[in-house]
C-alpha cells in the first residue's frame, strides 16, 4: 500500500498539504502521520519524501506548532522513520536544524 500511494503522487500531495496549510494544526497532524506511515520500514519512500522537500516541511510544521503535543509526536515519528538506514536523510535533518527541533 505504501508503494502504491507513492507511485500515484501521494508523497508529493502530503508534502504540499504541509506547505499549503501551515497554520492548520489538524492538517499538519494528519500529514505528518501520513509521512510517518509512508516512511515506516520503506527506504525508497524515505528517499522520495526527502526529494519532495519533506524534511524542511516536517521541521517547519514542528516549529510552527511547537505547543501541539500531537504534531510534535508525529513530526518526531516522521523524522525517525526518515533516518532508518539513510545517512543522507540523517545529514539533511541535522543540517536543517532537526536536532534542535526535537531537543
Amino acid at each position: 500500500c505504501q508503494d502504491q500511494i507513492a507511485a500515484h503522487g501521494g508523497i508529493e500531495c502530503v508534502v504540499e498539504a504541509l506547505r499549503g496549510h501551515a497554520s492548520d494544526s489538524a492538517v499538519q497532524l494528519q500529514a505528518l502521520r501520513a509521512l510517518c506511515n509512508l516512511a515506516h520500514r520503506n527506504g525508497a519512500n524515505s528517499v522520495k519524501i526527502a526529494a519532495a522537500g519533506g524534511i524542511p516541511a516536517v521541521l517547519h510544521s514542528m516549529a510552527a506548532h511547537a505547543e501541539d503535543h500531537d504534531v510534535q509526536l508525529q513530526g518526531c515519528c516522521s523524522l525517525v522513520n526518515l533516518t532508518v538506514d539513510n545517512e543522507a536523510n540523517k545529514a539533511a535533518i541535522t543540517a536543517a536544524g532537526g536536532v534542535a527541533a526535537v531537543a
